[in-house]
Order: C-alpha cells, then sequence, then structure tokens
C-alpha cells in the first residue's frame, strides 16, 4: 500500500516537470506537438502515457481545455483512444496535413 503511494507521489512529482509550451491551435500542427509532448514525457522516464491525461489540459488553450471533461471516462483513461478523440475535433486530417508540410518544403 505505502509502496504503491509512493510511486503515485513519484509519478506525479516527475508529471510536474513536463515542460512543453502550450499548444497553439493557429499555428501549431497537434499531431506534431502530440509527438513532441510523447518524447517530453519519455525523457523524463514517463513509461505508461495514460497516466499524462490528467496533466494534458495544462498545455491546451481554453477551447480544448473546456472540451476534455465531455469526453466520455472510457475514452479519457486511454492515450491512444484520448489523442485519436482530440485529433478527430481538433486536428487536420492526416494527409491534408502531410500535403501542406510538402507544399511548404517545397517552397
Amino acid at each position: 500500500m505505502l509502496s504503491t503511494i509512493f510511486s503515485r507521489f513519484v509519478l506525479i512529482e516527475n508529471l510536474k516537470q513536463l515542460q512543453m509550451r502550450t499548444y497553439d491551435i493557429k499555428k501549431d500542427s497537434l499531431r506534431m506537438w502530440l509527438k513532441e509532448f510523447e518524447q517530453q514525457a519519455a525523457f523524463i522516464g514517463i513509461e505508461n502515457m495514460d497516466n499524462c491525461i490528467p496533466q494534458f489540459g495544462r498545455f491546451m488553450p481554453t477551447i480544448i481545455r473546456n472540451y476534455l471533461p465531455t469526453i466520455p471516462y472510457a475514452t479519457r483513461s486511454n492515450w491512444s483512444t484520448f489523442t485519436a478523440k482530440i485529433l478527430s475535433q481538433f486536428g487536420i486530417p492526416e494527409d491534408e496535413e502531410n500535403r501542406h508540410i510538402v507544399t511548404q518544403l517545397r517552397q
């Protein structure tokens, strides 16, 4: 019991160390921002991304932060389903985003 409480405490402290800029809905690719978020979490030793979901809102603009509580718990408790839901609601379709990136690279 005590080791579980301590493990949870260490996890919360690690999550507090997560340094990310706030996602800018007008400038940033949500898909790329999520990849960067996952990389930063891995860098500080987070092995299970499901644990990052409660902290996710810290890095989101108000419109997304207000949307988060409307996501069903079953979706909100798994990183893969959670990010898929966020991407479907606020992201650009992947093929469209890829075309945009290719166009920018050609310029």
